[in-house]
């Protein structure tokens, strides 16, 4: 089975890079003494098979010129077809199919290989039919794979593996290669979805027009659900939170600037102002003690950045403490809210002088409690 035509169209398939024969161009200067000599016996007898049959393959075999080929080969097909020679349209058919496959016109191999399967089969005295059945299977099954006709390649194999009494090893590798392929499109495509559903949605969302922005967001959502770290997801989480807040629905935006925060953290795509801002905006969605509780985390992983970036005696730190203070006090949790206070008066201390404002703030809170 493993013919010269499996290897060159597997190559293909595979993605390798194949030197096939240089096609030669169909004008008279190209071709030989011999090739001219047998177009003319051919011209002379169009429905003399041989004739015909022998100027083809002088043109494919040495010449490689399978444009012209095609013209003796169609006549020798059509011939045998009026004739009812079931012989010469298997070889003919099938000597089509490998210079359909060699120009990459996969649609029309398969045709001809699939017209050939079904000369075949009715051939009941035909010598070594299974395995004649299994080899053009087999290169159909190619073929589609070729086309991305995978549903197509599929039902090949299947009908190549119930043969019996055959080698199963190129039917199964070919149903992996299917499968694999099949696979890195479905990839491709969900790829180029999402990205461009995402570029899309930036477009809603730079412009103002937020209800489109968080309608085309959801399907990014939906595309990344798979990759949660993405960036994109992260981004669409977060936009689509703030698109909710520009349309004055801050408790829909809630869970969506919550998740995006949170995935932000760990993508570390935040410097220690910025966390601030979102968590802030987080925050203002969380107007009562039952939404505080999702304020909170905010603030607390806000916090843990601000040291690891800033160090814990900085004011990004003290700052971080005291957001994490207030949201206590909604909460009606005074006693925390005034240990995280204690905590921030002790780092702007720390952090200079310079900052004798911000620990007044402090401690005006503090004395509120």
């Amino acid at each position: 089975m493993k013919t010269k035509y499996f290897v060159t169209i597997l190559a293909l398939v595979l993605g390798i890079v194949a030197t096939l024969p240089v096609k030669a161009q169909t004008n008279d200067a190209n071709l030989d003494a011999t090739a001219v000599e047998l177009q003319k016996k051919a011209d002379l007898d169009s429905l003399n098979i041989a004739a015909n049959e022998e100027a083809a393959t002088y043109l494919w075999k040495q010449l490689h010129n399978g444009e012209l080929a095609m013209k003796y080969y169609g006549r020798v097909l059509r011939q045998a077809e009026r004739t009812g020679n079931k012989m010469t349209q298997v070889k003919t058919l099938w000597q089509m199919s490998r210079i359909s496959s060699d120009a990459q016109d996969f649609t029309q191999a398969a045709d001809y290989l699939e017209k050939d399967l079904e000369l075949v089969k009715d051939m009941d005295r035909l010598k070594n039919k299974e395995r004649q059945m299994a080899n053009i299977l087999f290169n159909i099954a190619v073929s589609y794979l070729s086309n991305e006709d995978f549903d197509k390649a599929e039902a090949a194999v299947e009908e190549g593996l119930a043969i019996p009494g055959q080698d199963q090893t190129d039917f199964l590798q070919l149903q992996q290669q299917i499968r694999e392929t099949k696979e890195q499109k479905a990839k491709r495509e969900h790829t180029m979805a999402a990205i461009g559903s995402y570029d899309r949605a930036q477009v809603y969302f730079k412009q103002g027009m937020w209800e489109q922005a968080i309608a085309t967001y959801a399907d990014v959502i939906e595309l990344y659900a798979d990759n949660p770290e993405n960036i994109s997801y992260i981004t669409a989480q977060f936009d689509t939170g703030v698109s909710y807040m520009k349309l004055g629905q801050n408790e829909q935006a809630l869970p969506f600037l919550a998740e995006g925060m949170d995935k932000m953290h760990a993508y570390k795509a935040l410097t220690p102002a910025g966390a601030l801002a979102y968590a802030d905006m987080v925050a203002l969605c969380a107007p009562t003690p039952e939404l505080q509780e999702t304020a909170l985390p905010c603030y607390f992983k806000t916090w843990e950045l601000c040291k690891e970036r800033a160090g814990a005696s900085t004011l990004e730190s003290a700052e971080a403490l005291t957001k994490i203070a207030k949201s206590y006090i909604v909460s009606g949790d005074n006693a925390h809210a005034k240990y995280y206070l204690d905590k921030a008066d002790i780092a702007i201390r720390k952090a200079g002088r310079q900052y004798k404002e911000e620990l007044m703030k402090v401690r005006a809170i503090k004395k509120q409690l």
